[in-house]
């Protein structure tokens, strides 16, 4: 690896006799110039940041800043190069690393032959394939020491470089030869004049025509703008030297008029001087003549010194423009120079272009031909199996409805066959023959034995046997509504009769006060959306029907690939050839009814055109990423909006959560083609394996573990099979760590649903850096990490400070349980079709505190500890505050009303208003310290624990917390509308009396924000205790 690309070659002969020695660590350093440092450590930081596995050969090592740095990071690396001076360089610069990096880096001076048959898991080859005869060859003696599954990193100059130690010409088609089938192409680019190539060993590569073809281009654009720069300069310094020129003849002239001038002067002075030389003995009598001489000589001094002055600024400005001048021509030389360079090198790049194009071309109509034959295939069997699904529901109850008839036709005949009526029948008709009126009695006899013999089994029926039919396919069915001559009138009871039919068995289910939705979801949506709304789900063959029955206010279709059990797979997204047009006949009707229709696409932005087509026919359409509504816009669609994804309260919440397993864990899938997805998830396994780490694989078959889709070998010892959704929210709740990888980083809105659901659940996230994720919640919540370095601070702290761990815990569940929820998308959704006045009241937006106060000082800390709580928006609280024996809080305060009595708390809440009591009712005591998010915290475990009674634990125990029916601290409680005037007096619960919340449905959240005292502290204390307690 060498320094002579882009840089003067001035640093003379090194003591090996190397005219071209290599200085590439003070290129890396800055000490070679700024701007040529910054391109060269962008090259080295590249191949570094490339590198995988475990261990590295760095081909060509230099004086080995790529070598260290790779050690830096944790492989084992050998250098090798065959510059000994260079070598012995690289080896002084490993000295001076610490022990850790020094053990894990070795430098060779050697060949690629000395290796033998040692392999490597990342083979670099940076800068060193244009230094041999033969590129071809040189990469493929390197790449046989990739271990399999390996990569190979190379940097090499783009084309001509006309460097006098460089020996052959480069281009990207050379180095995917050399690579040959066994390495699949990771990435192949052309950055700042250099081709960039990431290949891994490994079978069934793609074809990579299309990315050398591009990756070529681009290279001859590039070496193009640079081409067209060096003109654009030559432009600029031929006119300034012709600016230049123009001066310099103006200074000439100027010159030459300053020497007139001077000798004009001079002249003047010796003719002055004459005379005085001729007048001096008459200057005594003609005094004041002689002053006039002294006077007129000394004004032409003065005048000859400014002349000759102005001359030598003259000469000096004249030096200065020839000077400048010949720097301008110097720097026009270069630019024609670099001219006729680049010319030379675009004319070999289209060159390489041109046939690089000339073999794609020719791979692609062989490709495309493959296509249009296989599209042909498709389209044939969308039309038979259109034609089959279009009759498929008829024919079906059709040959029900003929098979039940058949069946009772077959019964009847076989009793019939078998009947006494038939018997004697036959037999009576028989005597129309001698023999026959012989055999009559006999006859009859036998016929009565039979018919006595069978008695009361009755009549034995056998089976019925259907004839066998091939199936046939008809002809598909036209798209087209229109009618043609031999259309056939529809019966319209049939029609009546086949819609009732279409809807059987279909229960109406309607939950009071809620928005009744038709809708179309997968499973996922379907949960955390039922619970807000009474949802008709219909199938594509008995919507009309349910639109008529079920009279819903709204149609809510999401982008779902399977939505409703799979009956409209094929329906929502764009196909090619859809089975029917079912969806956009719905829209069509609900809109002639004048039900709004909404339409949820939370594929954006990556599924955009998969929906676009569907979506756009609705009244509003939202999307997960905040940055496709311009899209929406521009395909008319008139509202469009954001709706992130959430968490389900109900499902998603720290119920049974307080026992964690010391773990960390990841759920999700191994992403092979992405590569920055793959090197983010590699960053944070390496720091996760030091620690207990499980993974749960989305794809995991445990037939096949080495699938094309399974985890890399080296992490496939911490995979513990896969969950399905409803047992992957029980283990958001027993790790300790969770780990998030982002494949969307840049869109305001859009990251994935697992981190909502995983913060509701009080389970920390270390996760990549995504933009959706900071937007939303900060840098705060979620522990975002770029390094490998990072992630192990942020998992050994979460494992190791119990203080940390909680606080980021208790801050995840309030942030998305008190804006990020279902509860809040369903209200969001229902404002923008304007039916948000049709819902009824959420009675949980609603919390009157009761607290009584014995005197001044209790009256205030009670007052005190109502305002600091913090609420969720939308969300209102009041104080109800009995004061005993004439207490007075010494200052007002809003939303407070003060209840001078004797009454127990039960008497004064029956006597207050009914909107005050319809709410939530909450106890406060003057003996306890409140945190700000105390009541907010109460509020959100009673409404996704569904308990009568919530509040804090009374014990200490960490088993008491997230639980059901344990003992709860009396200052704490919080009762759910209509609760508490059946659970006895208000005042005995707040002494701690708690007998009458026998029977009723408790549950504790967290022990922070609460700490009950002896008495009312004073200020000091107070403020010292909250101190401690506030999360």
């Amino acid at each position: 690896m060498h320094d002579d690309h882009d840089h003067d070659h001035d640093h003379g002969v090194d003591e090996s006799g190397n005219p071209w020695p290599d200085r590439i660590n003070e290129a890396y350093y800055g000490k070679m110039g700024e701007d040529f440092g910054a391109r060269t450590r962008d090259r080295i930081n590249w191949r570094a940041a490339n590198a995988a596995g475990k261990t590295a050969l760095d081909v060509g090592c230099s004086q080995g800043i790529t070598s260290i740095l790779m050690a830096r990071e944790g492989l084992r690396v050998v250098g090798i190069d065959i510059d000994p001076p260079t070598v012995r360089y690289a080896q002084a610069e490993r000295e001076k690393e610490i022990p850790s990096v020094r053990e894990r880096l070795e430098f060779r001076c050697c060949e690629l032959a000395a290796l033998g048959d040692e392999t490597f898991d990342t083979v670099v080859l940076g800068e060193v394939i244009e230094h041999q005869t033969n590129a071809v060859r040189f990469i493929r003696d390197a790449v046989r020491h990739v271990a399999p599954n390996g990569r190979v990193v190379i940097t090499v100059p783009f084309g001509l470089h006309p460097f006098p130690d460089h020996k052959c010409t480069v281009f990207p088609g050379d180095v995917v030869e050399a690579i040959g089938d066994a390495f699949a192409l990771v990435s192949l680019d052309v950055t700042g004049g250099y081709v960039r190539a990431v290949a891994e060993r490994r079978a069934g590569a793609a074809s990579t025509h299309e990315i050398v073809v591009d990756t070529t281009e681009k290279g001859t654009i590039e070496a193009q703008q640079k081409y067209f720069a060096v003109a654009a300069r030559e432009a600029a310094a031929n006119k300034a030297t012709a600016a230049a020129n123009a001066q310099l003849t103006a200074l000439r002239t100027e010159h030459k008029k300053m020497e007139a001038a001077v000798a004009e002067a001079a002249a003047k002075a010796a003719q002055a001087t004459e005379k005085l030389a001729t007048q001096s003995k008459t200057l005594i009598e003609t005094g004041h003549a002689q002053e006039a001489d002294r006077l007129e000589i000394a004004r032409l001094t003065d005048l000859l010194e400014q002349r000759r002055r102005a001359f030598e600024d003259a000469g000096s400005a004249l030096l200065a423009t020839e000077r400048k001048v010949g720097a301008l021509e110097i720097e026009l030389e270069k630019a024609k120079l670099a001219r006729a360079t680049l010319e030379g090198e675009t004319k070999q790049a289209r060159a390489a272009a041109d046939a690089e194009v000339q073999k794609a071309q020719t791979a692609t109509k062989s490709e495309v031909a493959k296509a249009d034959a296989l599209r042909r295939s498709l389209e044939d069997a969308h039309a038979m199996r259109t034609a089959h699904y279009a009759n498929l529901e008829t024919e079906r109850e059709r040959t029900k409805k003929l098979t039940e008839l058949a069946q009772r036709l077959h019964e009847d005949n076989q009793r019939f066959q078998q009947s006494l009526a038939l018997a004697l029948g036959q037999a009576i008709f028989a005597m129309k023959s001698p023999k026959g009126f012989i055999r009559f009695p006999r006859t009859v006899a036998g016929i009565a034995r039979r018919y006595m013999r069978r008695g009361s089994e009755g009549v034995v029926l056998q089976p019925l046997e259907l004839p066998k039919v091939a199936p046939s396919i008809a002809a598909p069915r036209p798209r087209s509504g229109a009618l043609g001559a031999d259309a056939v009138v529809v019966d319209k009871e049939a029609v009546a009769a086949a819609n009732a039919l279409s809807i059987a068995g279909w229960s109406e289910q309607v939950k009071p006060g809620v928005i009744r939705v038709m809708s179309v979801m997968d499973e996922f949506s379907r949960a955390c959306f039922e619970p807000h709304a009474s949802l008709v789900e219909p199938r594509p063959d008995n919507w009309a029907a349910l639109l008529d029955a079920a009279k819903p206010r709204m149609l809510f279709i999401e982008s779902a690939w399977k939505g409703n059990h799979g009956s409209w797979q094929y329906r929502v997204a764009r196909y090619a050839h859809p089975p029917g047009r079912e969806l956009p006949l719905l829209v069509e009707e609900c809109r002639a009814r004048g039900i709004p229709t909404v339409f949820w696409n939370k594929e954006d932005p990556v599924h955009f055109d998969n929906f676009i087509d569907n979506a756009k026919n609705f009244d509003i359409v939202l999307t997960t990423a905040s940055e496709a509504i311009p899209n929406y816009q521009a395909r008319g669609v008139r509202k469009a909006d954001t709706l992130q994804f959430a968490a389900e309260e109900s499902l998603h919440n720290p119920i049974g959560s307080a026992k964690r397993n010391g773990r960390v864990c990841f759920a999700g899938s191994w992403y092979h083609k992405r590569a920055h997805r793959e090197d983010d998830q590699r960053m944070l396994f390496d720091a996760a394996a030091q620690h207990p780490f499980d993974i749960y694989d989305r794809n995991y078959n445990p037939e096949n573990p080495s699938t094309v889709f399974a985890f890399p070998e080296e992490y496939r010892g911490f995979v513990k099979g896969r969950l399905p959704y409803a047992e992957m929210n029980r283990a958001y709740r027993e790790y300790s760590v969770f780990l998030n990888v982002n494949s969307v980083v840049d869109s305001p809105t859009m990251f994935s649903r697992r981190v909502f659901e995983l913060m509701a659940c009080g389970t920390p996230v270390v996760s990549t850096w995504a933009r959706g994720q900071e937007d939303t919640f900060g840098n705060d919540l979620i522990w975002h990490v770029q390094s490998r370095e990072e992630a192990e601070v942020a998992i050994r702290t979460l494992l190791e400070d119990p203080r940390e761990w909680r606080r980021r815990s208790l801050a995840g569940i309030r942030a998305v349980l008190s804006a990020h929820t279902f509860r809040h998308r369903w209200n969001h959704v229902l404002d923008l079709a304007g039916l948000r006045g049709e819902q009824a009241a959420d009675p949980l937006e609603r919390v009157l505190v009761v607290a009584e106060a014995a005197n001044a000082h209790e009256a205030d800390a009670i007052i005190d500890a109502f305002e600091r709580q913090a609420m969720d928006a939308g969300v209102a609280k009041r104080l109800l505050l009995a004061l005993r024996g004439g207490a007075r809080p010494t200052r007002a305060a809003a939303n407070v009303e003060l209840a001078e009595s004797t009454d127990d708390l039960a008497a004064l809440l029956a006597r207050a208003p009914a909107d005050a009591r319809s709410g939530a009712i909450a106890l406060m005591s003057p003996n306890v310290v409140y945190g700000r998010h105390h009541l907010q915290d109460m509020l959100h475990a009673a409404r996704y624990s569904h308990a009568a009674v919530t509040g804090r634990p009374r014990s200490l125990a960490r088993d008491d917390e997230y639980a059901f029916d344990v003992a709860l601290a009396p200052g704490s409680l919080l009762f759910k509308p209509g609760v508490l005037p059946g659970t006895g007096d208000a005042s005995a619960l707040l002494r701690g009396d708690l007998a009458s919340l026998q029977g009723q449905r408790t549950y504790a959240a967290d022990s922070a924000n609460y700490a009950e005292t002896t008495a009312s502290p004073q200020h000091e204390a107070r403020a010292s205790l909250l101190q401690e307690v506030e999360v």
